[in-house]
């Protein structure tokens, strides 16, 4: 992945720029990793469109963070504590 501040973003594969994909269906789970984050936030800027964002997968991730968008959100929750 290619940023600069002339908005000249591009994906590069091999010496190739493949276009902008019109949908993206992510397939990662709780432990979505670092890169695969930045790849989803990278399209998600250019403006691809998502079934599920970045952000909704990240926070699907973190129970916690769930439970409290949702609480946020006026949603009833049970109680939950984080404990170590």
């Amino acid at each position: 992945l290619v940023v600069d501040d002339h908005k000249g973003w591009q994906a590069r594969y091999g010496d190739e720029t493949p276009p902008l994909p019109g949908f993206i269906l992510p397939r990662t789970g709780a432990e979505t990793s670092y890169t695969a984050y930045s790849v989803m936030r990278f399209y998600e800027l250019q403006g691809a469109s998502f079934l599920n964002t970045p952000k909704a997968i990240n926070a699907a991730a973190d129970k916690l963070h769930t439970q409290q968008l949702l609480a946020a959100a006026g949603l009833p929750v049970p109680k939950t504590m984080l404990a170590k």
